[in-house]
């Protein structure tokens, strides 16, 4: 992920400038700057991702990859989390779905990020304690239609950009805070990272299939008690939670496609009815996936903004 940054306050729009060969640009101004990244799995760099730039860097996945930040332990970047970028700290991906790198993305001038929380700014050269942070999703959700807006509007209303941007990274900054910790033993911390990720590999790459407790554990070799423990220390989710979240982050995207039924959604990505996957995305986000899914326009963002709050 190399650095886009720019002085001037710019709506790039869905045929903004490219910044190397996956980067595209969607905004600029003298804070911040919002870009897409896609890179597929059979891209030649794909894995040596090289150093971030000058500015620290918040990713927001849209795909699973496993992120190794150099010096730092490595961990599954999927849509629950933010992926947190030091200043020129580089650091590798590896593909685990075949699905390739796919995200949007957030540079933040240095001297700005502790607006957002001062926790964000610890240390100057390395801003970010962690290298990821839960992401609430709502916040998840609010990038995605902000995004959207960027790209269908001829002229975005500058400091509502400016606003839902800063909205978006203090939550990110409020993950960061509460992160999920947990003190053991180095034996047992590797013990229970293996047995995470293990259950994360699973989760994404079937989360669209019918799941109990007790049957993850058996796939992962654990019990469930153990395996519940485990997993809600490390990640702040049950595994009912997580899958459910899995499911829900999923159909965002799904939702962009007018053409796509939402009861087809609603059983491709694992709910067992339109109605079923109507509760529950209302509950998480706030409203049903009908008014998700139209164009956004300004209005429609600062009723969302309030939601998020």
């Amino acid at each position: 992920m190399n650095q886009f940054t720019s002085n001037a306050c710019t709506a790039m729009g869905s045929d903004g400038p490219t910044i190397g060969p996956y980067e595209r640009v969607l905004w600029a101004d003298g804070d911040s700057v919002l870009g897409r990244f896609d890179a597929d799995p059979d891209a030649p760099d794909f894995s040596d991702a090289g150093p971030i730039g000058a500015q620290p860097a918040i990713a927001f996945p849209q795909s699973a990859v496993r992120i190794e930040p150099e010096g730092e332990e490595g961990f599954i970047s999927d849509p629950t989390i933010a992926v947190l970028h030091n200043p020129c700290r580089p650091y590798t991906r590896r593909d685990i779905f075949g699905v390739g790198d796919h995200c949007e993305w957030i540079s933040i001038r240095r001297d700005a990020l502790g607006n957002f929380g001062p926790w964000l700014d610890e240390r100057h050269d390395m801003p970010f304690s962690r290298s990821s942070a839960p992401i609430a999703p709502r916040a998840y959700a609010l990038m995605r239609l902000l995004v959207r807006y960027l790209r269908q509007a001829d002229e975005p209303d500058r400091a509502l950009v400016h606003q839902l941007l800063s909205d978006v990274l203090q939550s990110v900054a409020l993950g960061l805070r509460h992160s999920p910790t947990e003190s053991r033993t180095e034996e047992a911390h590797e013990r229970h990272t293996a047995l995470v990720e293990e259950v994360k590999n699973l989760l994404l790459r079937r989360f669209s299939e019918s799941w109990m407790v007790e049957s993850i554990a058996e796939s992962v070799g654990s019990s469930p008690f153990h395996l519940s423990r485990v997993f809600r220390r490390r990640t702040g989710y049950t595994l009912h939670r997580y899958l459910t979240e899995l499911r829900l982050r999923h159909s965002l995207g799904r939702l962009e496609d007018d053409g796509v039924d939402l009861t087809d959604i609603a059983l491709d990505v694992g709910f067992c009815s339109h109605s079923h996957f109507t509760v529950s995305f209302s509950a998480t986000f706030g409203v049903p996936p009908s008014e998700f899914r139209k164009q956004p326009d300004e209005r429609q963002l600062l009723q969302f903004r309030r939601l998020v709050g």
